[in-house]
C-alpha cells in the first residue's frame, strides 16, 4: 500500500513540473512552393526568343532587333548581289544602293535549325538572306560596313548566330505569349509594327513557317500589298 501512495505523489510532482501551455496565437509566415499550385499557360525554354513584356520593349525590338555589323562578324563570309529591289523597301535619303547578302556562313556552315531542335540542323540556301541599304563610299566594296542600314531580313530556318529572330517552327501562341498580341492578322500572317518596321510571322498548321522583317518606305499601305506577305 505503502508504494501505491508513493507512485500516486510522484505522478503529482512530475505534472506540475511540466511548463504551462501556451495558448497564445502566433502569426506564422508559411514557406509555400508556388511551383505547386502555378504553371505558365505556355512554357517558353529561357534563352531562346527574348521574353517582351510591355510595348515599349516590342517597339524597340522592331526598331532595332539584332546588331547587323557584330552578327556579320561572327560570320565566315556570304554570297551577295544586288537583288530584287522591292517596291516597299525603304530608301534612305543618301546615295547608295540597295544590296542582298545570302548563304552566310557559320561555325556550322550554311546550316540552321527549326523550332527549338537545335541538334536537329538542316541546310536551305534561302535559310536567311538579308538586304541593307549600303552608302557608296569608303566601305561600298567591304563585307563588314558600319554604316549599312538594315532593310529586310527573310527567313525560313533559324540562324544558330541570330537568336533575337528565332521564331521559324515555333507555335503561334508561344508567339503571342513573347511578343503579345499581333497589330494584324492577315493572310494567315501575325504583323507586329512600329511606325515603318514590321515583323511578318507566316503561319502553317499553328507554327511559323517563315519570316520577314522589313523597313518600309513611308506612308506605305500594308493592307494594299501583297508582295509583302510574299516570299
Amino acid at each position: 500500500m505503502r508504494n501505491f501512495f508513493f507512485l500516486i505523489l510522484l505522478a503529482f510532482y512530475l505534472l506540475s513540473c511540466q511548463s504551462p501551455v501556451d495558448n497564445s496565437v502566433r502569426n506564422i509566415t508559411p514557406v509555400v512552393d508556388s511551383s505547386a499550385y502555378f504553371e505558365p499557360r505556355i512554357k517558353v525554354i529561357k534563352g531562346d526568343i527574348p521574353l517582351l513584356t510591355n510595348r515599349d520593349s516590342i517597339n524597340d525590338f522592331l526598331n532595332e532587333p539584332f546588331d547587323l555589323f557584330k552578327f556579320k562578324e561572327k560570320k565566315r563570309g556570304a554570297n551577295s548581289g544586288g537583288g530584287t529591289i522591292q517596291e516597299y523597301f525603304f530608301s534612305p535619303n543618301k546615295e547608295g544602293m540597295h544590296y542582298r547578302y545570302f548563304l552566310f556562313e557559320g561555325s556550322k556552315g550554311i546550316r540552321g535549325y527549326i523550332g527549338r531542335e537545335k541538334d536537329k540542323s538542316v541546310h536551305r540556301e534561302n535559310g536567311l538572306e538579308i538586304t541593307v541599304y549600303k552608302k557608296l563610299g569608303k566601305y561600298r566594296y567591304k563585307y563588314t560596313d558600319p554604316t549599312e542600314e538594315l532593310i529586310e531580313v527573310i527567313a525560313t530556318f533559324n540562324d544558330f548566330d541570330l537568336p533575337e529572330l528565332a521564331f521559324v517552327g515555333i507555335d503561334s501562341a508561344s508567339i503571342i505569349y513573347q511578343l503579345g498580341e499581333p497589330d494584324l492578322f492577315t493572310q494567315n500572317c501575325l504583323l507586329y509594327e512600329n511606325e515603318n518596321k514590321v515583323l511578318i510571322l507566316k503561319l502553317e498548321n499553328s507554327n511559323v513557317k517563315w519570316l520577314k522583317y522589313v523597313k518600309l518606305k513611308m506612308d506605305y499601305n500594308i493592307l494594299e500589298s501583297e508582295d509583302l506577305f510574299e516570299i
